[in-house]
């Protein structure tokens, strides 16, 4: 399980892309006009990108190594406070609500994936 068939740096700068181009979603993966969650684009670049018959393990793999590389640096580089709780890195994936109570912005999203990216 080494070598996968995409990086999770490709995997977070494609999914920044779909929400430049198609909008991002708050409250759900995606919504009706195809608009994007930061999770929901992340899952959305791999259903494009890797082929139909990858193995679910390794399509679960690469997702859940993408989703947990975004969740800690959010917790260490955006403060991840949500109701006036602090996540920490152990606390698990902060990602929903982040993107739905705390990210402002469509760019804001884009961003946070590009930033994540680029520490890889």
């Amino acid at each position: 399980m080494d070598s996968l068939p995409i990086t999770v740096r490709t995997t977070l700068l494609g999914a920044a892309n779909l929400i430049r181009q198609r909008g991002w979603a708050k409250f759900t993966m995606q919504d009706y006009e195809g608009r994007l969650c930061v999770r929901g684009a992340i899952r959305r670049y791999l259903a494009e990108t890797l082929p139909a018959d990858t193995d679910p393990v390794i399509w679960e793999t690469v997702t859940e190594r993408a989703e947990q590389w975004v969740n800690n640096y959010v917790v260490r580089h955006k403060g991840a406070f949500v109701d006036g709780t602090r996540f920490s890195p152990t606390a698990g994936v902060v990602l929903a609500p982040w993107n739905d109570l705390v990210c402002q912005s469509q760019d804001e999203a884009a961003g946070v994936l590009e930033a994540a990216a680029q520490v890889l």
